[in-house]
């Protein structure tokens, strides 16, 4: 039976492969954010729990998915070390950096690490290196993507704060030919160095300073072809880091979707209250058109009354004007006087019915007024919720109304 030391002898890269290493792989870091550095997460766990560092740094922490990964791992693995890191964050105001740590990652901090943590905000990188307060660093992480814009970082210094077997990696290393000042040092610096490089995502690199590195560390590097790993061992950590990023892509889907229903009820209840109002005015409306018909009705009430009127005065005058003929002249003069008086009666009743007109113009001009302001408001409910209905919104909830609609019929 072939021993294991004997399949290490033979394939370095199968020492990898053992369960009791690749099982930090499978750890689900703490914190979650959608983080370029997000698909390197288990690398580095894997690489804390075989180099098992005791003091690390972090050079350019930005959304903090790096730096609380080797955290994490320090804490999990038990191991007595320090872990420190710097920031170079900027506020609102551009080019102005914020003097503290942003809020949630001090928090994150002081829930989980606040015995092996160390995080602050940045002056110069070079300068940060030579204030860590530690000798020698077992592994120092370099985010290039989040350094200050302008800064250039000297290698051969981030070299020299390592210990003998210690460990760099630099994250961001597939612009180094396109990044200005410290590109093509640092291109040179990783060609002359025994390393490991990861092409996913913005790339990294891990440089190695010394060789007497543990078994498992020193079997993946030889399994490595000029730094480029073995197909299915980077298809790994590749994989491992793919579910972390698809893991984070559905929590911001679930919470785009709960968002999305929020805004759905938010728009129902619009409509519900836009729908209440417009029942309302579509009340008032109608309230309004029966008073108008109901004086309407009233001002024919006068006129036929007048007419009336008028047809009975046409009536007595012609009578008046017979007797009159038949009369005498004394009969005719007091007929004359009861058709003056009767004439009064019929001005002050045509000056009564003027001033019953005018009243009626008055009062229909003014509801008529009233109707064109509720029939204007009205339109202008019907506009807001037929835009609504046009609306996105509306659409994207049509399901969940259809479904309301089937779930009430079937009661």
């Amino acid at each position: 039976m072939t021993s294991e030391i004997d399949i290490c002898d033979t394939n370095p890269a199968a020492e990898f492969l053992r369960p009791a290493t690749i099982q930090t792989l499978f750890w689900r870091p703490r914190l979650m954010t959608q983080s370029p550095s997000l698909a390197y997460v288990p690398f580095l766990f894997w690489l804390s729990s075989t180099l098992r560092p005791r003091s690390i740094e972090v050079l350019g922490v930005g959304d903090g998915s790096s730096y609380f990964a080797l955290c994490q791992a320090l804490d999990k693995l038990s191991i007595s070390g320090r872990c420190r890191g710097f920031g170079y964050w900027t506020g609102e105001t551009p080019g102005l950096r914020l003097q503290t740590p942003p809020v949630i990652l001090r928090k994150h901090e002081a829930m989980l690490y606040e015995d092996i943590s160390s995080l602050s905000a940045g002056r110069r990188p070079t300068e940060d290196l030579s204030r860590n307060g530690m000798e020698n660093l077992d592994l120092l992480l370099v985010d290039l993507d989040n350094l200050p814009e302008g800064e250039n970082l000297d290698g051969q210094v981030c070299l020299s704060r390592l210990h003998p077997n210690g460990v760099l990696v630099l994250h961001g290393t597939n612009d180094l030919d396109r990044r200005k000042g410290d590109g093509a040092d640092l291109m040179k610096l990783i060609e002359t160095c025994q390393r490991i490089e990861f092409q996913a995502n913005a790339g990294m690199t891990v440089i190695f300073k010394g060789k007497e590195l543990p078994f498992a560390l020193r079997a993946l590097i030889d399994s490595c072809s000029d730094g480029v790993l073995p197909t299915d061992i980077e298809a790994v950590f590749r994989r491992s880091g793919q579910s972390l990023e698809a893991m984070v892509q559905a929590q911001a889907s679930d919470a785009a979707a709960a968002q999305t229903q929020q805004e759905l009820l938010t728009t129902q209840a619009a409509l519900d209250a836009a729908e209440a109002a417009l029942k309302e005015m579509t009340a008032v409306y109608e309230q309004c058109s029966r008073n108008l018909a109901q004086v309407q009705g009233e001002v024919f009430t006068l006129h036929v009354a007048q007419a009336e009127m008028e047809e009975s005065l046409a009536r007595e005058n012609a009578r008046l004007r017979s007797e009159s003929e038949a009369r005498g002249a004394a009969e005719r003069t007091m007929r004359f006087e009861e058709t003056a008086a009767l004439t009064r009666l019929l001005e002050e009743a045509r000056v009564a019915a003027n001033v019953a007109r005018a009243e009626a113009a008055r009062t229909r001009k003014s509801l008529q007024a009233e109707v064109d302001r509720l029939r204007a408001q009205s339109e202008a409910w019907e506009q807001r919720v037929e835009a609504l209905l046009r609306s996105s919104s509306w659409r994207i909830t049509a399901p969940v109304r259809l479904i309301k609609q089937s779930l009430t019929r079937h009661r």
